[in-house]
């Protein structure tokens, strides 16, 4: 059991196994290993070999998924129409872009532990915002 945002997260958990996940890495190019504390890296120990299966998802068969890097993410909101037919859609309010709409929002800014990593801990209020 996850100790945190477990009502949140069990379902999520059950549906991508630790097991299945590393063999999603895997068969996507990715092999990983298993330290001695049990945390899983890729064997190169590069973090871009990750960001590269995503980068590769994004863009493969002119899927339609935008990634915009270095901008700094202000709030995430559920959008708001007058005549309520945005009720499906997500605002996303950045520092560069202004706002963003869109119908999926995925919030993968990673925790707290590792401020050094770029990490704020700001994807816990937006997920708590939702």
């Amino acid at each position: 059991m996850y100790p945190r945002g477990s009502s949140f997260l069990s379902p999520i958990l059950k549906a991508f196994t630790p097991k299945s996940i590393y063999r999603w890495f895997e068969d996507n190019g990715v092999p990983l290993k298993v330290e001695k504390d049990m945390r899983v890296f890729p064997v190169s120990n590069d973090g871009h070999d990750i960001v590269g299966v995503f980068e590769y998802m994004f863009h493969e068969n002119n899927r339609h998924i935008d990634t915009i890097l270095r901008t700094k993410v202000e709030s995430v909101t559920q959008a708001v129409c007058s005549d309520g037919s945005c009720s499906d859609r997500f605002q996303v309010i950045t520092d560069k872009s202004g706002i963003l709409t869109s119908s999926n929002v995925v919030i993968a800014t990673g925790g707290q532990a590792y401020r050094h990593t770029g990490s704020s801990g700001d994807g816990y209020a937006f997920a708590q915002s939702l």
